[in-house]
Parts: structure tokens; C-alpha cells; sequence
């Protein structure tokens, strides 16, 4: 019932993002870079100001699928106006990638190079831990989870939602990111293998957040069946998978796509 409902959302919060970026077309006439500071103006590089502008900003055919899903880190937001009056928000790490309806991608070189500098003068917004719940309970000393929240080391295993004791985490954010729904970034803990997934992105988290995470989680031996799977607060849980699955492209590999 649990897996029914997670897809029957994500179908449906497909349907209402992905249509309207589709239907998106026009020469860009107006290009913002929002960081930390808040958003400046940008000049709109002269490519993108034909009547295909948009569309190659959108990097339709020239694009190259991120090697990896990243984790989360400083980010940019672009506030793009097109056509006549038409307007879109992509979220936007330095290195030219971008999140493209429900796929991290990397730009052309040129356009890549085009918004580094753009959003050189302008500090990046940093995700913060707010707090951290598991089983619908806010953990002891969040301070553990931080790591969460930055980059942790590829692993090309897997992480299992179906495998008895997995942990569902729940990081509220200081700022809505690309990695989660709204200020929620949804992570899920393996025993098994002792791997995370955050945001669609398997990584090897450092022993002092599997401690706090096992620990919180009640997890005595992670080598021995334990209780039933740990999903925190029932369809909160279902809602914010569910979020993640659209905004990251949730798989349960490590590494590329």
C-alpha cells in the first residue's frame, strides 16, 4: 500500500511540474542569480535571446546528465523570465549544474561558464540543519546529523527501503533546497549495508552519524533482524518520499544514472 501511494504522488506532482516547463518556450528575456544576499540582474547571454532561447537554456539536446546525483551543498537560484511574460526558478550549482524538471544535468560549456560568472559576486545558499526527526520523534543532539548535509564519499551500493529496520530521516532545513520538499530533505538509512541515500544519492556516512542514526533509531545490531521498517510519521512520510522521489529522481543505486 505504502509503494501504491508513493507512486500514485509522484505521478501526480509529475504531471504538474514537468507539463508546464514542457509547454515553456520563447527567447529569455530577463535572467536573475539569487544567492545568499538575495538576486541581482544579469545580462542574458545573446544565444539565448532568439526564439529558441529558452529552450537552449533548458540545454534541450546539448545537456549531458550529471555523473552523479550530489548531495547536498551551496546552491544558486536562477529566476528566468521568457516570452511574453512567462517565468520559471531553476536551482543551480557552480560547474554549470542544474536541476531540469526531475534530473540534475550539466550545461553546455558555454552556457556553464556564462552563469559561473554570473553568480561570481554573489554568496551561495548554504542548507542548515534545523532539526532532525525519526519515527515521527526529534532526535537528542540533531548536531549529528549535520553531515547530511554536505558531501559525503560515492558508494556503488544500494540502499533498500524494503529491508527490515531500514531508517527514514527527516532533516528540516533553514531554506527550501533541490534536494527536498520544501525545507524537508528525506533521507533513508540501510543497516544492511550501512549506507545512506539522501535526495536520490547513495553515500557512506561518517561512523559518528551511523552511531547517532542507529542509536536514535533504536538499532541495537544492525548484523541481526530488528523491528519492523522505521518510516518517520506515517503519510508525512509517504508525502515527503514522495516529494524526493520528484525533485531528485530517487534510485536506489549509488553513483551515475
Amino acid at each position: 500500500m505504502l509503494r501504491r501511494l508513493v507512486i500514485a504522488l509522484v505521478t501526480l506532482a509529475a504531471v504538474v511540474v514537468v507539463v508546464p516547463d514542457a509547454l515553456a518556450k520563447g527567447p529569455v528575456t530577463s535572467l536573475e542569480v539569487c544567492g545568499a544576499d538575495g538576486c541581482a540582474s544579469t545580462a542574458v547571454p545573446s544565444r539565448l535571446k532568439g526564439p529558441l532561447g529558452l529552450e537552449q537554456l533548458m540545454a534541450m539536446g546539448t545537456a549531458r546528465a550529471a555523473g552523479e546525483t550530489p548531495t547536498p551543498a551551496p546552491f544558486y537560484r536562477l529566476r528566468i523570465g521568457y516570452g511574453e511574460g512567462g517565468a520559471l526558478t531553476l536551482y543551480y550549482l557552480r560547474g554549470g549544474v542544474v536541476l531540469r524538471d526531475q534530473d540534475w544535468v550539466v550545461l553546455s560549456p558555454w552556457l556553464g561558464r556564462a552563469i559561473d560568472a554570473a553568480v561570481a559576486g554573489q554568496r551561495p545558499i548554504v542548507p542548515e540543519l534545523a532539526s532532525v526527526r525519526i519515527d515521527g520523534r526529534l532526535v537528542a543532539d540533531p548536531r549529528a546529523y549535520a553531515p547530511l548535509l554536505r558531501p559525503l564519499p560515492v558508494s556503488s551500493g544500494t540502499v533498500d527501503a524494503n529491508v527490515t529496520g531500514s531508517v527514514g530521516i527527516y532533516v528540516t532545513t533553514t531554506t527550501a533546497s533541490p534536494w527536498g520538499l520544501g525545507r524537508v530533505v528525506f533521507a533513508l538509512y540501510d543497516p544492511r549495508t550501512r549506507l545512506v541515500d539522501i535526495g536520490g544519492a547513495v553515500r557512506v556516512p561518517p561512523d559518528i552519524l551511523r552511531h547517532a542514526i542507529e542509536q536514535d533509531a533504536g538499532i541495537a545490531d544492525p548484523g541481526e533482524s530488528g523491528s519492523d521498517v522505521v518510516w518517520a510519521g506515517g503519510a508525512t512520510a509517504v508525502a515527503a518520499s514522495a516529494g524526493v522521489l520528484l525533485v531528485g529522481r530517487r534510485r536506489r543505486r549509488g553513483g551515475g544514472r
